[in-house]
């Protein structure tokens, strides 16, 4: 029925990792923040009259014609639930926002990276005010109060608002303390969804045993492994049981305040065409141990580093089909600001051929945080002056991006892959060697050993110092103590 009864139904929404990114410069320059809900926004839209849709009337309050024939009504506006109503509202609110705020001084412009983002000029001061706006929620960051008032009372007087609390989006706590000295700590949790969904599976966890670690080392769950033959009826059993709604439900802690999970996450993601009883006791460990740790989302410190780094690693030939699990962070202010562990999309036929597609992988996510970075302009241009710092484990991996290694092993590589060498010579990454030992990304390749996962789990969520080459002079907060470019 697409463009019979409905036409464009897109609407953007903003990236997870674009969200964390103006929290997180928000936190190291010490800007304000402030958020608001826009009243029954869906109604409020603008429409065409191509959006016209007849509808029967409701029950008790139907109505005939002179002829005795039962009269329909005309839909003219989207109603909550219409395939175009989240499109019909995303045009009205952009085109308002692109005359209202391009005017009296004000000057405003989608981010071309996320499209859910908007970066705002004010009059008078000149100050760069960030919106991440999700449908009807707007949360903005900005270094002045007043400023950050005046476009909420503008969004009141055309749609009418409410207030809300900066420290809690889409379930996410977002609560920022400040230290004796002034240091400024923003910590995410997500406590009380862990806790719901818990209390979902609680009666199941009567034999899931608690560990330090929230899969046994070498656990290693695919539609491929030998292990995994669940028939129809097993299959069907524990889809009633809920496994397609714990795993989503872990999916959503990982991505949003608990990336220690996302390996586990992703090896239980594959399974869920297919799920079995051993996959569903995995889950359940999973969310055992997430539930006892629910307290101890992501971290990021004023202190901490202003310029980003990226981490990253793979594994080889790890499941039964040839793929291998990788994994990237990209960190700010000692904390991961965009975090992914997934499978390899293909076979890769050594270590450090999959170590350089990781590497690739990784190289994408720099990309879009300098993309953003530059779009968003003064007063964050100097915390991407230099290439950022690619550190990997694998010295083939890394001196192939440089060009100072050539091999008969390497010349099979997908040319695309090669992608890693274009950025380092347009200036956008430096890769360097991280010891095996202190690579953060390892958390996400494999079900680690207890020691390497416990040594690990807080550098990477921001509880504890990563490792950076001692010879490399990384750029540190406070923001205030060097130069805006």
């Amino acid at each position: 029925m697409y463009k019979r009864q409905y036409k464009d139904t897109f609407a953007a929404s903003p990236d997870i990792e674009t969200s964390r990114l103006v929290q997180v410069l928000a936190l190291i320059s010490g800007w304000n923040r402030l958020a608001f809900d826009i009243s029954v926004a869906y109604l409020q839209s603008a429409a065409d009259s191509t959006f016209e849709v007849p509808v029967m009337y409701p029950k008790g309050y139907e109505m005939t014609g002179d002829d005795g024939e039962s009269l329909l009504a005309v839909l003219q506006k989207p109603l909550y639930g219409h395939p175009e109503a989240a499109r019909a509202w995303s045009d009205t609110r952009n085109a308002w926002m692109a005359e209202k705020f391009n005017q009296d001084g004000w000057t405003a412009k989608q981010s071309d990276v996320d499209a859910a983002l908007w970066i705002v000029t004010a009059p008078v001061t000149g100050n760069t005010i960030l919106m991440v706006i999700y449908t009807d929620d707007c949360d903005c960051v900005g270094p002045e109060v007043t400023e950050l008032e005046q476009i909420k009372e503008a969004f009141h007087d055309r749609f009418g608002v409410t207030d809300a609390d900066p420290a809690f989006m889409l379930g996410v706590k977002r609560d920022i303390t400040v230290e004796d000295d002034g240091t400024r700590v923003l910590t995410y949790s997500m406590a009380k969804f862990i806790e719901s969904t818990y209390e979902k599976f609680q009666g199941d966890m009567g034999g899931i045993i608690l560990a330090d670690t929230p899969l046994p080392h070498g656990t290693l769950v695919g539609a491929q492994q030998p292990d995994h033959v669940p028939d129809e009826a097993e299959q069907a059993r524990y889809r009633k049981k809920g496994y397609l709604s714990i795993v989503g439900g872990l999916l959503w802690a990982a991505r949003q305040c608990h990336p220690e999970i996302m390996g586990h996450v992703a090896m239980l993601c594959s399974v869920m065409a297919c799920p079995s009883a051993s996959a569903y006791n995995a889950a359940l460990t999973v969310l055992k141990w997430l539930y006892h740790h629910r307290h101890e989302g992501m971290r990021y410190r004023s202190d901490g580093n202003i310029e980003p780094v990226m981490y990253y690693d793979s594994g080889h030939n790890q499941f039964a089909d040839g793929r291998a699990m990788y994994m990237y962070e990209l960190m700010i202010a000692g904390g991961p600001v965009a975090v992914k562990a997934k499978k390899h999309e293909r076979v890769r036929d050594s270590t450090s051929y999959s170590e350089y597609a990781a590497q690739h992988e990784a190289g994408i996510c720099i990309e879009w945080c300098r993309n953003i970075i530059t779009q968003i302009g003064t007063p964050f241009t100097h915390l991407i002056a230099k290439p950022t710092l690619l550190l990997g484990d694998n010295d083939v991996a890394t001196n192939t991006a440089k060009g100072t290694v050539s091999s008969k092993r390497t010349k099979h590589w997908d040319l695309y892959l090669h992608m890693n060498k274009q950025r380092v010579r347009d200036g956008s990454t430096e890769p360097e060697r991280v010891p095996s030992p202190d690579n953060n990304s390892d958390v996400g390749t494999k079900c680690q050993a207890d020691a390497d996962f416990l040594r690990l789990t807080p550098r990477l969520k921001g509880y504890a110092e990563s490792y950076i080459p001692p010879e490399y002079n990384l750029l540190m907060g406070p923001f205030t103590d060097h130069a805006f470019g």
